[in-house]
């Protein structure tokens, strides 16, 4: 919970131990998927933005333009097919 900077607010008194106890797990549970989220959002991001710095340079008639299409080339969508694995959801292609 700390990571993302959550509080931990009590419940005592509010419900019983055993709610408690199920409303907390829940809670972890649903921070523990929205951390991951982050991550695979942070991932795509990260990927869209390599692409659209090399796709950018690509129309450059110099030296980093001739890089640019050198890098994309090589990469030939793997970045963003690991950003898209990170999903979980994959890619069609």
């Amino acid at each position: 919970m700390e990571k993302l900077g959550h509080e931990k607010y009590s419940l005592s008194g509010m419900c019983s131990a055993a709610m408690r106890h199920d409303l907390e797990q829940e809670v972890s549970k649903l921070l523990r998927e929205l951390d991951d989220m982050t991550e695979q959002r942070d991932a795509l991001a990260e990927a869209l933005q390599w692409y659209e710095k090399k796709v950018s340079d690509c129309r450059k008639v110099t030296p980093e333009g001739h890089f640019a299409r050198y890098k994309l080339d090589e990469d030939g969508g793997k970045i963003a097919a690991k950003a898209l694995a990170a999903t979980k959801g994959g890619s069609d292609g």
